[in-house]
């Protein structure tokens, strides 16, 4: 079982996809095991934070960190990174998907492509240079996701994903 694989060799890094984690979480709960877990990091698909409320029952936030991932193939996979507390989930439990990663930029744009204010929905689109430079033999759809946005004169990549930037306390990533 995968659950006693990660206790027996001492993992203390997991990367999961959020519905992969919910299978380890209810082994987990049954379990009476010291996992050597510091870190599980969240990919691959949006997470809904309520999940992980019953997790929180059994684990303390400072003990093991929950890492959630935002990313995209054409943004070499991670784009941001929020680390997760057990006070903020239970104030909010919407998913949240953090701050940039060092080499990237994270721009909420209208659909002409200007950057709305704080709190306003929009697509997300990603600067930086871990933006791929496009599709290969793919010019109709490079010019549709690839473009350059007047505003910071660098190419970004639109990833039709709705976001809204929200200002907050400073996060520590």
């Amino acid at each position: 079982m995968f659950y006693d694989l990660v206790f027996q060799k001492r993992v203390t890094i997991l990367s999961q996809t959020p519905s992969a984690f919910k299978e380890f979480q209810n082994v987990d709960s049954q379990k009476k095991k010291q996992l050597s877990l510091k870190y599980v990091v969240f990919g691959g698909e949006k997470l809904q934070t309520s999940t992980l409320i019953d997790w929180y029952q059994k684990h303390d936030d400072t003990e093991i960190k929950l890492v959630n991932m935002y990313g995209i193939t054409e943004a070499t996979v991670h784009a941001t990174a929020k680390i997760l507390t057990q006070k903020g989930i239970l104030e909010n439990k919407n998913s949240t998907i953090g701050r940039p990663l060092d080499d990237l930029k994270i721009y909420i744009v209208d659909s002409h492509l200007n950057i709305v204010p704080d709190g306003v929905i929009g697509e997300m689109v990603i600067v930086g240079d871990g933006v791929a430079s496009g599709y290969l033999n793919r010019p109709k759809l490079n010019s549709e996701k690839f473009l350059m946005l007047d505003d910071i004169n660098e190419r970004l990549f639109r990833t039709g994903d709705l976001a809204k930037k929200i200002v907050r306390e400073n996060w520590n990533i």
